[in-house]
């Protein structure tokens, strides 16, 4: 979990440097880091990759598709 925070922070950190902090192209670059975790995650790690996800939706220029759970989700039935 704790790559999966670096990472985005890495992300959101390089995005607003380069201005594009409110590009959906962010929220999707977060949203297959959080894809990649949440399949390879305990159910105690996929809570806290929704979490994060749930947090950064609150935070103004972070956007994600509105069925990002249906995808987070068929991202762990593969």
């Amino acid at each position: 979990m704790q790559d999966f925070n670096k990472s985005v922070y890495l992300l959101l950190t390089k995005a607003e440097a380069d201005g594009t902090l409110g590009a959906s192209s962010t929220g999707n670059q977060i949203l297959e880091l959080a894809k990649q975790a949440y399949a390879h995650s305990d159910p105690a790690g996929k809570e806290a990759v929704l979490q994060k996800l749930s947090s950064l939706q609150r935070e103004p220029g972070v956007k994600f598709p509105t069925n990002y759970l249906e995808l987070l989700e068929s991202s762990d039935k593969g």
